[in-house]
């Protein structure tokens, strides 16, 4: 077998500067103009995206601000009525104990024994009152002392008047 080998017999003449320039133009700068063109159009397309994500969020940030804006009165209103509700809830509990601890104290009161004046200041109560009857007195101390509802009962006086009558005065400290 033979190969055929081709003889270019021409001499290989170098073209001019311009002449290649304009060869590249004609030929393979149009593809990167093309290319660049492509590139750019998908940069525009992709500003124009992200500009309108970025509005869309400020108008979002904008209309949830305008909702909290609004909201802010509720909400101030809501947590000063909390606050006022948990001071009544105070008051009521603290009203509550000493309605109990009266109680305690007027339905252990003896038949025979006049209560004068009751006086309630946070953890004493002061008890002023009257009575016929010493043993009375000493009775109602004694229950006092087994109710376990307070820390010390002190006895500040019991006096005897002309009329016979016996006047008291306790000081009761709560635990």
């Amino acid at each position: 077998m033979t190969k055929k080998q081709t003889i270019n017999l021409l001499p290989h003449i170098d073209k001019p500067f311009t002449e290649k320039v304009l060869y590249f133009m004609l030929h393979y700068f149009r593809y990167i103009l093309v290319v660049t063109q492509m590139v750019v159009i998908c940069v525009f397309f992709y500003r124009f995206i992200i500009d309108q994500q970025v509005i869309d969020q400020e108008e979002l940030f904008k209309s949830k601000e305008a909702v909290l804006e609004f909201a802010r009165p509720l909400v101030d209103e809501a947590k000063a009525l909390d606050t006022k509700q948990d001071e009544i809830a105070k008051i009521l509990n603290m009203q509550s104990a000493l309605t109990q601890l009266l109680e305690l104290i007027f339905s252990s009161v003896p038949t025979n024994l006049f209560l004068t004046d009751v006086t309630y200041d946070q953890k004493k109560v002061a008890i002023e009152g009257s009575t016929r009857e010493v043993a009375l007195i000493r009775q109602w101390y004694t229950h006092l002392l087994s109710s376990k509802l307070f820390s010390d009962i002190t006895v500040n006086d019991v006096i005897r008047d002309q009329g016979g009558n016996y006047t008291f005065s306790f000081e009761l400290t709560l635990k």
